[in-house]
């Protein structure tokens, strides 16, 4: 009975995947037409370089937190009903956090892309476009709405895309967060070059978060490369479990935006 409730709850959430990913797609072609890519890559030659993301997490001996600003989730639904993302941002930023992550999926985590660019205007931290990442228009369009590092999943991309995507950031001066969950996600992600690895803990297919994800495949990491670990990570617990097998860096969204303070649980988290 366990079994089928879990083949049932696995053929859900690829559903939902597959949604977003219908839903992203429509999303890319229609700013395609209004925001031409020859006219994308023609605005962003004038920019400033982005702000250095890989630098920001290199620290080895204090806690990096990429802190996340989003305002639902499939698996939580709302999660602010009043958001403020400028406000969240400032917020992070004043209390310790290295970076931020900002949701622009539109449909199911009531994201934009102008709350990416406001993030980025307001404050001097560099910015992560947290999104499904599909088409190389979209990695274009993340530098010209502020971007200075974009989330790749592995899970998602074909080995050659992946390649692609990750060089291609690097040449518009964007790192590139690269998500896995398993050993399969990691070597692609690996043999793609990959510098910043973020480990998932939560399952996409389940929606099931379990810590041991990162413990289990941190040790495979090899030690030249940024090591950040993503989801289930409530508190201080957590955070000491992990740095003690080596991991220094974490993206927190959820545990931090549904506290009654802010900035007491971000003081908890880094000391």
């Amino acid at each position: 009975m366990d079994e089928l409730v879990l083949k049932r709850g696995k053929a859900r959430m690829r559903e939902i995947l597959s949604r977003i990913l219908d839903r992203v797609g429509e999303r890319t072609e229609r700013r395609k037409k209004e925001l031409p890519f020859e006219v994308l890559q023609s605005k962003i030659t004038t920019f400033p370089p982005p702000r250095d993301f890989a630098e920001s997490l290199k620290g080895k001996t204090g806690i990096n937190i990429i802190a996340e600003v989003k305002k639902a989730s499939p698996s939580k639904g709302l999660i602010l009903k009043d958001y403020e993302p400028v406000k969240i941002a400032k917020i992070y930023e004043k209390t310790g956090a290295k970076a931020i992550s900002v949701l622009t999926e539109e449909d199911f985590f009531l994201g934009n892309l102008n709350d990416l660019r406001s993030v980025k205007n307001a404050t001097r931290i560099p910015v992560l476009r947290k999104d499904f990442i599909a088409d190389t228009y979209q990695i274009y369009e993340s530098r010209y709405f502020g971007a200075d590092a974009i989330l790749l999943i592995a899970r998602i991309l074909k080995r050659e895309v992946l390649e692609e995507f990750i060089a291609i950031s690097k040449n518009l001066g964007l790192a590139s967060l690269v998500e896995i969950h398993d050993e399969e996600d990691f070597s692609k992600a690996l043999g793609c070059g990959a510098e910043i690895m973020g480990i998932n803990n939560r399952d996409i297919d389940t929606l099931k978060v379990d810590i041991n994800v990162s413990l289990r495949l941190a040790p495979l990491i090899p030690s030249d490369r940024i090591i950040v670990s993503e989801s289930g990570i409530r508190g201080k617990e957590e955070i000491l479990l992990l740095k003690n097998r080596g991991i220094n860096s974490f993206l927190i969204g959820e545990s931090l935006l549904t506290t009654e303070n802010i900035e007491k649980k971000m003081e908890e988290m880094l000391h």
